[in-house]
């Protein structure tokens, strides 16, 4: 039984060294790893529209805001088809 007890405590300190050396080694890693790109959180949003790559589509986009939702749903579906075939 005292064998069993000491092999038991052997392995449960062994264990518990080894999550400490590994902690460390993690948190020397982290501290000498350069910090992660950070964004500014005061900056101004961009009030840019996203653009599909095409100055021209979103131009076409722009011309069927100015209409009613019927006719500007039909413009919105004649811009996409035209620049998908692109």
């Amino acid at each position: 039984m005292n064998k069993l007890l000491i092999g038991l405590i052997a392995c449960a300190s062994g264990l518990a060294i080894s999550n400490a050396v590994i902690a460390a080694e993690e948190l020397a890693l982290d501290k000498s790893a350069p910090p992660a790109a950070q964004t500014n959180p005061q900056a101004a949003p961009d009030d840019k529209p996203a653009e599909k790559g095409n100055g021209a589509y979103t131009a076409d986009l722009k011309k069927c805001d100015a209409m009613s939702n019927k006719d500007k749903a039909a413009c919105e579906k004649r811009v996409n088809k035209k620049y998908r075939a692109m």
